[in-house]
């Protein structure tokens, strides 16, 4: 099949790996103790707060929610900047030590595209600093560098699923949105590519399971490796494939 696909736009944390409840959460408890406060997000409350995208505006709803035992508001910015500094530090610990890995066809899809020459970009709700650390982890420093684009919660004001961090990727990339393709693992990272105009493939996180995502092109459980074929949950894969390659992802395009 021709390949007319332009670039591949990835989602970060859920999506490249499972970050969220063995990663983001644990360094999020660690900044919490390394500073003394008696809090701890057990996975169901970081669930929870999972809905609200962007880990400054996360940290900021939670505050809220403690009510009379909420920090002055005063004091409440400089503490969620120790906290997001802490949790940076645990986090890249936690990545160091290789406990944190490439979802299944991740590793895969990210090296056919690179040796076919598709553009690779990132567009995520995440720091700049966990993706500078978590990109080479998870892929190794000449597969991150093929990510020419990465659009990171400093780089966008409204978060997902606002389209405004896929616009302006698609902005720098200097490619259509129909010739792309989104690789998301939410409702909000689905919505948000889907509103500026890219086909989107789902591949649900384990804290998304249970969402919808009738608006993407395909929803599988995972990319899928040799031997380790995926399985399809919305659309369907192009030919008699296994596994999301090109191809599939040429399919979506329409």
């Amino acid at each position: 099949m021709e390949n007319s696909l332009a670039a591949i736009l990835w989602d970060l944390d859920g999506t490249l790996a499972e970050t969220e409840r063995h990663g983001h959460r644990v360094a999020y408890n660690q900044a919490f103790r390394a500073l003394g406060l008696d809090w701890h997000w057990s996975p169901g409350e970081y669930g929870r707060l999972l809905e609200i995208a962007g880990g400054r505006e996360r940290l900021g709803h939670f505050l809220q929610g403690l009510g009379d035992r909420a920090p002055d508001p005063a004091d409440r910015a400089q503490l969620i900047e120790n906290i997001m500094r802490n949790k940076g530090a645990a986090l890249a610990t936690l990545v160091a030590a290789g406990g944190i890995t490439p979802r299944p066809g991740v590793a895969r899809l990210v090296a056919e595209a690179a040796a076919a020459g598709v553009p690779l970009a990132l567009v995520t709700t995440a720091a700049g600093d966990s993706a500078r650390r978590l990109l080479p982890a998870l892929l190794g420093s000449e597969l991150a560098a093929r990510f020419i684009v990465r659009v990171t919660a400093e780089d966008a004001r409204n978060k997902k699923p606002d389209p405004e961090g896929y616009r302006r990727c698609l902005a720098e990339l200097g490619v259509p949105a129909a010739r792309c393709v989104a690789v998301e693992d939410s409702r909000n990272g689905l919505l948000a590519a889907h509103r500026a105009g890219i086909p989107v493939l789902v591949t649900p996180s384990e804290y998304n399971r249970s969402q919808q995502f009738d608006e993407a092109a395909l929803v599988v459980d995972a990319l899928g490796d040799p031997g380790q074929p995926c399985r399809v949950l919305q659309g369907q894969l192009a030919g008699d494939r296994e596994m999301v390659d090109l191809a599939v992802l040429n399919a979506l395009l329409g």
